[in-house]
């Protein structure tokens, strides 16, 4: 429960925000966003966000009147439409391979450095951006949200525990294929054995693990443990556009090899050479157990603490409430409405649904979720179908995002029952109570949300702490620089990637030359050797 109020933080303010200056109908964006909660937390079984699109957002509450209510949903409409297209081509696919892990971890570290300042600068400062600072003891005062942020704190991170002694704790997968060898193949480590593999059958890999843990008599344990994960199938769909963008493949791996820390020579034991011939389950020990559950729900005593000062200290809010649902109404952008729309948002808007909204929402799920990996093309194909169905009723543009993720989890959630429960209390607060609502949502304190957001972005940022090689650090330290000075995550991912593939050009280049020059040191002297 408290896990699903976690991405709370960047929902509230974003929606109010367009409620008040734009006009959106809050019933109906609480209505569809609700829905959305609920199809996604049951199709991924993860607490898979659903979140305002920033930049539409930002670019509709920069100024009174900047976008009208027809722009925001011609922009929202645009960019779902191109990601679902991104998707059902394969493309996204393409988008994954030629764009550096160390990238999209420097957008992660600077998105949620953005989001963890924005919170800070909501508990400090009255206006939320810059002085005067909050008054102290107010209901939007200075010590409440500091008191959020400590409790949280406090919460949300897990006394250390005693753990075993990594030295006397040994495992080992033993990997057993479910398709035999070939004949004649003897399986060793140079590799000769390959299996024997039929693209039109799903096949299926067998992992044991067997964990040994000495103990103080000297004696082993042995913990097994069999888990079954289907090997990637080739998806037919793509094999068309896998095979005539083949170059640009090859392109992106150049350039995620060029910033990868080189292997260890150890590598080379016949045990991990084994490994290549046949693929294995890999044994995440530290992802699934760094993601401890806090006792205390944070996240739910904070919004509730907010609700009973709202009404403690604004009881006229009570008044303002209405019941019944509000009313639908369809909206159809004209020509005016997609051109504005489009060039003031919808570009804007397209890079940052690609990297963060799909990408980085799979590459962080990935990281906390192993077991359950969200795939590209079907987060993508699911920020489509929102806003092709909801944009046309007036709904919010919505996307998935990798800060509303990692709130979440920060938070407590880990499974899809966190968005379902989320997306039932949306449906029931827009049945009873419709647009109503924004009076209550208007008078909520800032400095909670704050505290709330803090916590978000470093969540976020924190994925950063998986990046290894000296390259690969410095790619994604210099594309955090840029989002954080430009305040533009677009210009921030591009800069990486220049980075990235200036690094593998010049590498090529190197080893050009360097070949260059052993291929003429051989011609000469072969000619040597023949005139001898």
């Amino acid at each position: 429960m408290s896990g699903a109020l976690g991405d709370l933080g960047t929902f509230l303010p974003l929606l109010v925000g367009l409620v008040k200056i734009a006009g959106l109908d809050l019933g109906t964006t609480l209505l569809f966003t609700g829905i959305y909660n609920v199809i996604t937390g049951l199709s991924f079984d993860i607490p898979m966000p659903v979140q305002p699109m920033k930049t539409i957002a930002a670019v509709a509450l920069a100024e009174p009147g900047a976008l009208t209510i027809p722009q925001i949903m011609a922009a929202g409409i645009f960019v779902s439409s191109c990601i679902l297209a991104f998707g059902a081509t394969g493309l996204m696919g393409l988008v994954t391979r030629l764009i550096p892990t160390a990238v999209i971890r420097g957008m992660q570290l600077g998105l949620g450095l953005q989001l963890a300042l924005k919170g800070w600068q909501q508990v400090w400062y009255t206006n939320a951006k810059g002085p005067p600072t909050r008054q102290a003891w107010t209901p939007e005062g200075l010590v409440l949200g500091l008191a959020a942020v400590l409790f949280i704190f406090l919460t949300i991170y897990p006394r250390k525990k005693k753990q075993q002694d990594a030295s006397n704790t040994h495992i080992a997968t033993i990997t057993e294929p479910s398709a035999p060898l070939e004949e004649g193949s003897d399986g060793d480590a140079s590799g000769s054995g390959k299996k024997v593999e039929d693209e039109d059958e799903e096949q299926e890999e067998i992992s044991v693990t067997v964990v040994t843990v000495e103990n103080q008599n000297n004696s082993s344990i042995l913990l097994p443990s069999t888990t079954s994960t289907p090997i990637q199938q080739k998806d037919r769909r793509t094999s068309f556009w896998q095979k005539a963008l083949q170059p640009l493949w090859a392109l992106g791996d150049a350039a995620s090899a060029a910033i990868s820390p080189p292997s260890n020579s150890d590598d080379s034991s016949p045990s991990s050479s084994s490994s290549s011939s046949s693929s294995k389950t890999p044994v995440i020990c530290c992802s699934t157990a760094s993601i401890s559950t806090p006792l205390i729900p944070a996240a739910l005593i904070i919004v509730v603490l907010g609700v009973i000062l709202t009404i403690a200290f604004s009881p006229e809010v009570l008044s303002s409430l209405a019941i019944g649902p509000s009313t639908p109404q369809i909206i159809v952008p004209s020509a005016l409405d997609w051109k504005t729309g489009i060039l003031r948002a919808g570009l804007p808007q397209l890079p940052l649904t690609a990297f963060n909204s799909v990408l980085s929402v799979c590459q962080l799920a990935e990281q906390l979720f192993p077991t359950r990996p969200a795939r590209p093309s079907t987060v993508a194909a699911s920020v489509g179908a929102m806003n092709l169905f909801g944009c046309w009723f007036g709904a919010m543009p919505s996307c998935h995002g990798a800060g509303g993720l990692a709130g979440q989890v920060r938070f407590g959630a880990r499974w899809g029952t966190a968005p379902v429960f989320l997306g039932l209390i949306k449906i029931g607060l827009s049945l009873l109570f419709g647009s109503s609502l924004f009076s209550l949502l208007q008078q909520f304190p800032t400095p909670l949300l704050g505290a709330m957001l803090v916590f978000a972005g470093m969540e976020l940022a924190a994925v950063a702490k998986g990046q290894t090689g000296e390259r690969g650090v410095a790619i994604m330290l210099f594309t955090a620089a840029v989002v954080l000075g430009m305040n533009n995550v677009a210009v921030g991912v591009i800069s990486g990637l220049i980075a990235a593939y200036l690094l593998a050009a010049r590498d090529y280049l190197v080893d050009y030359v360097y070949f260059l020059k052993n291929k003429g040191g051989s011609r000469r002297k072969r000619s040597a050797e023949a005139a001898v």
